[in-house]
């Protein structure tokens, strides 16, 4: 079979984290490629309006090209712009956004501010998810389900890292048959806590005996409690990103905020300083006990965490004549679409809206003209360096 070749140069990146370029009228989507690389690249598949190819040799490297520090980079499913110098992964990230925006919800003015910078580029991550293989740790090749060994993370926050070899010692070492492990998450909480959730759950022999090695080793392990609720994986970032939704939601005396899937309470603590009261709505039990527990410990009386479908909520809220001058939203990936349109018909003079998925907020700020509302302010903000992902803060505004 001949191989098909062509010269390209990469002027952006897709959201996939792909770089893209355009030869003879046909674009191409590239792993690993830099904006500003001019390439020799092979034809891996050819579809009817893009073309997938590979790297074959890079003619003339971009600016903004840089050595990976991690030895797995190009193997495991992570760090895809790694090889990408900080400052061009803000700005193509930005760039994402503002695409998004105008392919997907036709907003042909909306203006995207710069991308909020992480504090660490690299060191971030508080909760990891590793996949497991006879004891092993690793993730996934880029692509596929094939395992890739790791002996470190560079991801990971220096803090985390004593609980994750300690575990990973264990299950090598000390505990053989863990064999049947396929996958563990691990978080690391503000007390010092590894938390550790194992695919399928361990034994109650192994759990006693891990925790017990554990405390001989000087370090804090819970296993398989599921109690925990969700928490985003770079705790610097997040508290910028808390802190952003404060300021845009200011509630003045006797308004009220209406927060949906809310979590263990992320946004809700922060806008507590404030003069009027929060009603939180989340579907995971556990994290309405665990926001409601922080809440009375710390005597709030104008916060009320309820627990329930975020849309079945809000339907009864409007029947019943509830009024909300704020709405505050943070649904998970697939989007709020029909939250954000509920929460019109509540007419509050301001909703914020928190998205990891531009596309899905794209379409989901697709408002009509009738709605009342205009979309005023976006602000993407770099949750995961060295990766694609992107989470959003947009602010809507009553007309």
């Amino acid at each position: 079979m001949v191989m098909e070749t062509c010269e390209l140069k990469i002027t952006g990146l897709a959201d996939s984290g792909d770089g893209v370029g355009r030869a003879e009228g046909m674009v191409h989507f590239v792993p690993f490629s830099v904006p500003g690389d001019e390439l020799i690249v092979e034809v891996v598949s050819r579809k009817k309006n893009f073309i997938r190819s590979r790297i074959w040799e890079i003619t003339r490297p971009s600016a903004d090209r840089v050595e990976p520090l991690c030895f797995y980079f190009g193997k495991c499913g992570g760090c895809s712009w790694q090889n990408i110098s900080y400052p061009a992964q803000l700005a193509a990230k930005r760039q994402i956004v503002q695409d998004a925006l105008l392919r997907i919800g036709r907003f042909a003015g909306a203006e995207v501010e710069p991308t909020v910078p992480s504090p660490r580029e690299l060191g971030y991550r508080h909760r990891a998810r590793f996949n497991l293989d006879s004891g092993r740790f690793g993730f996934s090749i880029r692509g596929s389900h094939k395992f890739v060994p790791v002996g470190d993370c560079l991801l990971l926050e220096p803090e985390l890292k004593p609980g994750v070899h300690f575990v990973r010692d264990f299950l090598k070492e000390i505990r053989p048959r863990s064999f049947a492990f396929t996958s563990c998450e691990m978080t690391r909480d503000e007390d010092g806590v590894v938390s550790v959730e194992f695919t399928p759950p361990a034994s109650r022999k192994d759990r006693e005996e891990l925790k017990q090695l554990a405390q001989m080793a000087g370090l804090k392990i819970e296993v398989d409690s599921r109690r925990r609720a969700f928490v985003q994986a770079n705790r610097q970032l997040n508290e910028i990103l808390v802190q952003a939704v404060a300021r845009e939601l200011k509630p003045g005396e006797g308004e009220r905020v209406l927060e949906l899937f809310s979590g263990s309470g992320n946004f809700s603590f922060a806008l507590t300083a404030a003069a009027g009261s929060i009603l939180a709505i989340e579907r995971n039990p556990a994290a309405v006990r665990e926001a409601e527990k922080r809440r009375a410990e710390l005597g709030l009386d104008r916060m009320t965490f309820s627990q329930g479908d975020a849309a079945s909520e809000m339907k009864k809220l409007a029947e019943s004549g509830e009024k909300f001058e704020q709405v505050l939203l943070n649904p998970p990936r697939e989007g709020g679409q029909e939250e954000l349109g509920l929460a019109m018909r509540l007419n509050p003079r301001r909703i914020v809206y928190i998205s990891c998925n531009p596309a899905i907020l794209a379409r989901d700020l697709s408002l009509p003209s009738e709605s009342g509302y205009r979309l005023s302010k976006v602000t993407p903000f770099d949750m995961f360096p060295q990766t694609p992902h992107i989470e959003v803060l947009a602010v809507i505004t009553r007309l």
